[in-house]
This record gives structure tokens, sequence and C-alpha cells, in this order.
């Protein structure tokens, strides 16, 4: 890991051992900094967080599900929860309000992260039946009161495969979002899935199996079902990559369904525009000034004579014949034939005019 992906943090769930074990198996990472929590039983449970001596980060409260911090990076302080949802829905809801509750005490940037154990929608989820809208309730109403912003992602985000029952079902339960204060301090952020490192992963264990002189055929045929699983999975990826199929089955990495509800200025944020001259701008402040100069020139007065567009929007346009056309009396005999047109074309209404 650490020769192609070495991040300054890394949060790892359900280490499922005890520290000891777990700070021998990162030792060769050669993290200075480390915040574990001890599974809650026999092979369940466990979070570990590591991170370099140069990343200033400040545990503030840990559980069994979520570590909360502080960091300082860029010259930059936000607030981060890497988090583990519970299982047994009344506890993940919990988990939930504690989080809103102190994010709403704060009202700073603040970024989360971790397996929530939940969806948004059925959009995130292949196989099985569909979940009845109602089940999406807490996560959505989590996301909504929290001003939370799933980021941009790329890579295969179905990262958890299970069988339940007859159905092999795929979904995504590991998400990273922020509120739009974090999204406005680093609007390029983005997350990925790292499928092709699982995939480097498997058949560099599939090569040790099947050099094994214990010659395992289990874990040979363990580990190739888990590469061919990779295979499909980056294969569905890049499929969905196609703008054809994009447009056809939505992209549903922006398909927010609060993205209207909060979206302050992270909704309207944008990186390049074109000035009057058709040139291409990129760099911020002169956005601005390509901005404020079109304004400038919409607004700006021009010389000129208006004053016969200005007399000829005020003059009256109904003239005096025309206005004593319409003052007139009407006559007896322009009533009767009123009336009786009347009667010829809607005899429902003849008792009006009796």
């Amino acid at each position: 890991m650490k020769r192609d992906i070495y991040p300054d943090i890394l949060f790892l769930m359900e280490t499922k051992n005890p520290d000891s074990f777990v700070l021998k198996k990162m030792k060769q990472l050669q993290y200075e900094n480390s915040h574990l929590i001890s599974p809650t039983g026999h092979g369940a449970g466990g979070l570990a967080l590591f991170w370099k001596q140069e990343i200033k980060l400040q545990i503030l409260n840990s559980s069994a599900n979520c570590i909360d911090v502080c960091i300082e990076f860029e010259g930059k302080s936000f607030f981060a929860s890497f988090v583990y949802g519970d299982t047994d829905k009344p506890k993940r809801r919990a988990i939930w309000d504690l989080l809103l509750e102190r994010n709403n005490a704060r009202d700073t940037p603040w970024f989360l992260t971790g397996d929530l154990n939940d969806l948004l929608n059925n959009d995130e989820k292949v196989g099985g039946p569909s979940r009845p809208e109602a089940s999406f309730t807490d996560m959505r109403s989590f996301y909504s009161e929290g001003d939370l912003y799933d980021l941009r992602h790329s890579g295969d985000c179905l990262s958890w495969r299970g069988q339940r029952g007859d159905y092999l079902v795929r979904c995504r339960l590991d998400w990273a979002a922020a509120n739009s204060y974090w999204a406005e301090m680093f609007p390029n952020a983005r997350s990925q899935y790292l499928t092709r490192e699982l995939i480097e992963l498997k058949r560099s264990e599939l090569e040790c199996a099947l050099t094994d002189p214990a010659n395992d055929t289990d874990l040979i045929s363990k580990v190739s079902n888990e590469l061919n699983d990779a295979y499909l999975s980056e294969e569905e990826y890049w499929r969905q990559r196609s703008r054809l199929l994009w447009l056809s089955l939505s992209d549903r990495n922006t398909g927010f369904f609060h993205a209207t509800a909060k979206n302050r200025k992270r909704a309207n944020a944008f990186t390049v525009i074109e000035d009057d001259e058709g040139t291409m701008v990129y760099q911020e402040d002169q956005i601005g000034r390509v901005i404020v100069n079109y304004f400038h020139d919409l607004f700006r007065a021009i010389e000129g004579n208006r004053e016969e567009t200005v007399a000829y929007a005020l003059s009256p346009m109904v003239n005096d014949e025309m206005s004593d056309t319409h003052n007139a009396t009407v006559s007896r005999r322009d009533q009767r034939g009123s009336v009786l047109h009347s009667r010829r074309q809607s005899p429902r209404t003849r008792w009006l005019f009796r």
C-alpha cells in the first residue's frame, strides 16, 4: 500500500483484533501517530486512525462508532468525523443525532467519512428487491439536517458485496461527505474508490497461492473468485463512465435529494468563464473581473436621443374615435341581436334572456 498510496490520514474499520496486533501489522507503514478503539467483543468492531507527523490532528471524542477530530491543513482548520454506522437501526439513528448535535454547536466546516451502513436511495444498490422509500428517511434526514453533500467520486462506489437470500447484493455503504462550509473551503475535493488497487492486490494473492507448494485449492478458488469480482466491478465502473449510459440512467453521483435545500455558494460555483473576446479564464481574480466588466457594460449609460422612444411609450393607444365607439349607448336593436346570437350559440343559457 505504501508504494502506491500513502494517505496523510488512514482510517480502518472493523479491525476485529487486539490493538497490539493492529499496531504490529501497521508498523511497516510508519505512521507516527495513531488512535485505536478496541473491538467491542470477540472478533467484532474496532476502529483505528493513523496520521503522519506533519498533520495537526486533535482527537476530540471517540467511541465504538466514531472518532471525532479537529484537523489543521494548509492553514485551514475543520472538524472531521470518522464513522462506522451501527448495523442496528435505532443505534445508528442515535449516532446521527449525536453527530448533528455536535455539528450544530460548531457551525463550522465539517467532513465525514466511513461505513455509514445505510443508503440514500435504491440507486445505491444492485441486486435484491427494492427497499421502500420510508427506509431511507433516517439517512436523508441526517444529510439534510447536517447540510451534508456527497463528495464527487470516481471508481466503483458499490464497495460492499454479500449474499442476501437468493440474491447477490452490492451496495454503497462507504461514504465521504462534507457540509457546504467545508466544500467552499476545498472546492476541488474528490473521493476515489480504489478498484484497480483491489485488482492488483488479488492478483498478487493469487500468484502467491498458485506458487505455494501447499497447493491449497480452496484458497486458489476463493482468491480467483474475488479477483473475478474485482474485474467485473471495474468493468461496471467504466461502463458507467459511458456518456450514453450516464444520460440514460442519470448521474447518481450528483442526484441529491437535498441539493436545492441548502446549496449556498457551492451550487453556483464555477471554475472557468469566457470573456467578451471568447477567451477562457480560469483564475479566480480574473473570473471576478470578467463578471464585473460584464455587468458594468450591461448597465452603463449609452449616449443617444431617447425622447422619441419615451414619448411613444407614454402616448395613448386609444384615440377619440375609438373611445366614442366603446362608450356609445347600446341600442335596443343591438341588444336583441346579441340575445338571439347567444341563444343560437348556447341553448342551455336561454333562461338568462327571458
